[in-house]
């Protein structure tokens, strides 16, 4: 007999120390509650669901401190995932050796965990990343056996590394260096990638510009000081515009991994 028992979880905020969640919620057969919307266009760096067992401890939230759980899918590489659980979340329903299903995202704190159900079959890790790429074989078209290496830059998340493979599939040709999606499933115990496809970075600022030369050549502009500068490099044969000058307030977009400049226009400084 399956269990039915479900937690299903939202955020809006992704900050687990002003309690992402105000409240949790159990949910059992087919009813839900849901607590809120996730913000924002689906483009998180990591989502990670793993049906497995429940491994010791599984920490509840405590007033505004986090929980946390662990499921594993096996002993392989990749399929043990570790998520918080926000202030709020009620999660007496489970206990370590459960058998769950739990999906997870990773927000400017980590990785947290979104739902959870009592799952009593099967074993399974499915991985959604997005960031920059290393592949351990060719620099096109990776010939198997090989890896990829995706760095997504959550907090507490080393890189997720795939195994590639002839039935990968490749879009956009993408090689190491490169920012990718990449979709992963375990398979025979093996964290496998099912696709990789290369992703176009595009960066926008606004602000004072700054143009480093080489000679009398603009070579590159940053807009913005200290962590939230902007550089992008200026494209051979691309010239600025008409009063792009240093302490000019200018908008620029800029495509790819560095990022190259495509377009420069100057403001009035009005920031509006």
């Amino acid at each position: 007999m399956r269990s039915r028992s479900k937690v299903l979880l939202a955020f809006g905020a992704a900050c687990l120390s002003t309690a992402v969640l105000t409240s949790g919620a159990m949910a059992h057969d087919k009813h839900r509650e849901k607590l809120g919307e996730i913000s924002g266009k689906n483009r998180t760096a990591l989502k990670v669901e793993v049906r497995g067992l429940i491994v010791a401890p599984l920490t509840a939230p405590l007033g505004t401190t986090p929980g946390s759980i662990t499921v594993s899918a096996g002993a392989g590489a990749g399929l043990t995932w570790t998520c918080a659980i926000a202030p709020g979340t009620d999660v007496s329903m489970f206990a370590a050796t459960n058998r769950v299903k739990a999906k997870c995202r990773s927000t400017e704190t980590g990785l947290v965990l979104t739902k959870l159900r009592h799952k009593d079959y099967g074993d399974k890790v499915k991985v959604e990343a997005r960031g920059v790429a290393t592949f351990t074989a060719a620099t096109t078209i990776p010939v198997a056996p090989a890896t990829v290496s995706v760095a997504t830059g959550v907090l507490g998340q080393g890189p997720v590394v795939c195994a590639v493979t002839d039935k990968t599939r490749l879009k956009g040709n993408p090689i190491s260096g490169d920012t990718v999606k990449v979709e992963c499933k375990s398979k025979d115990g093996v964290l496998t990638a099912k696709k990789i496809q290369k992703k176009v970075v595009k960066v926008e600022a606004k602000g004072v510009l700054a143009v480093t030369l080489t000679g009398t050549v603009a070579t590159s502009v940053t807009v913005g000081t200290g962590l939230t500068a902007v550089t992008c490099a200026i494209p051979t044969g691309m010239t600025l515009p008409t009063g792009a000058v240093n302490g000019a307030f200018v908008e620029i977009k800029c495509l790819g991994t560095p990022p190259m400049l495509a377009k420069i226009e100057v403001e009035d400084g009005d920031d509006d």
